[in-house]
């Protein structure tokens, strides 16, 4: 469904191509890697790629550049569709796994090292990526797709609540919870099997046990010292 697709835009992308010929360096724009499924050939001077011709045009868009013969709803169809190829490719399981195992491990250390109080460990973390990885990490834990491709500056944000209750034994049950959202809208996991709560909240222990087995290797949730 994906070559259909494409080839239903194949004019819209040589179309678009065309308007911005003069202001690509085609010697650069035939080689190198622009993503999953956009390898090139070396082939000189032939339509763009969807996601050259997303990246090349939101460039041009963000500096007031774009050429005004493209109209913002053949933008908006060529940037949809990139968005769309790039969650299409990496909604696949082992894909997913391949390209974001060990940036998601590292995320989910920090969830749990985050349950000490007492650690000196930061109690933020900030790690600057391109939007095509924002795009890997949502695939990879789950999350809902986001209803535009993420723009220049988004952020991705994964927050540690604390949740204290008191039982009638007198003992206190701690748990912890995890949230994600980008650019401020909260976006819910299908990777828990209790279901998410509709603030967004999920058991950390859930999604720290569900990856671990989904990933073949031993729970990394493990209790803090």
């Amino acid at each position: 469904h994906l070559i259909e697709r494409e080839e239903e835009l194949r004019k819209l992308s040589d179309k678009v191509t065309a308007e911005l010929h003069d202001l690509i360096d085609w010697e650069n724009a035939s080689s190198g890697n622009w993503g999953i499924g956009e390898e090139r050939d070396g082939t000189k001077e032939k339509s763009l790629t969807f996601s050259q011709l997303s990246e090349v045009m939101t460039c041009l868009r963000v500096r007031d550049k774009l050429p005004e013969s493209i109209s913002h709803e053949d933008y908006n169809i060529i940037s949809s569709h990139s968005a769309w190829k790039w969650f299409e490719n990496l909604r696949n399981e082992n894909l997913a796994k391949l390209a974001m195992k060990p940036f998601m491990n590292f995320i989910m250390e920090a969830l749990r090292d985050g349950r000490n109080d007492e650690s000196d460990d930061p109690v933020l973390y900030i790690y600057s990526c391109h939007d095509s990885s924002l795009i890997g990490l949502m695939c990879a834990f789950r999350l809902e797709q986001p209803a535009e491709w993420p723009e220049y500056g988004s952020f991705l944000k994964v927050e540690l609540f604390k949740s204290e209750e008191d039982n009638e034994g007198g003992d206190t049950k701690i748990d912890y919870f995890v949230r994600f959202s980008l650019n401020g809208e909260v976006l819910k996991s299908s990777w828990t099997e209790t279901g998410v709560d509709p603030s967004g909240m999920i058991c950390l222990r859930e999604l720290s046990s569900t990856i671990a087995r989904e990933h073949g290797h031993e729970c990394i949730l493990k209790e803090s010292s």
